[in-house]
């Protein structure tokens, strides 16, 4: 796999680095994964990252996975799948480290909103 992707770079965003002042490093790049947290714009990300790169996250790892409720959960990935995952291009998960005392229903509800919504045609 290492051989296969060569110089491609992957990219870790954090909300308080502000991901996109990194836009401009980005667009010249030869991506292959750009792992976002909750707090980017959805939208803007896919603009810039369309067909380039692949975006893993962005659930919110504390306040809707560790914290929230199933419900929140599938809301939080149906969310992102409209948004990020149309074309492709979208690896589904917390967008940072999943803290250890996650209810195991909302990494279900994650996995089943993933099969519920996670198909384009």
């Amino acid at each position: 796999l290492v051989d296969e992707l060569g110089d491609k770079a992957f990219i870790m965003g954090r909300a308080d680095q502000g991901p996109f002042s990194l836009a401009s490093m980005i667009l010249g790049m030869d991506l292959f994964l750009l792992e976002l947290d909750y707090k980017v714009n959805m939208p803007r990300v896919k603009e810039l990252v369309r067909g380039q790169a692949t975006v893993l996250g962005p659930i919110d790892p504390s306040g809707v996975m560790a914290l929230g409720t199933p419900a929140m959960v599938t809301d939080a990935a149906r969310e992102a799948i409209e948004v990020l995952g149309e074309g492709g291009g979208l690896i589904l998960g917390p967008g940072c480290a999943l803290p250890p005392k996650t209810p195991a229903e909302n990494i279900h509800a994650l996995m089943e909103a993933a099969r519920e919504f996670g198909h384009y045609r």
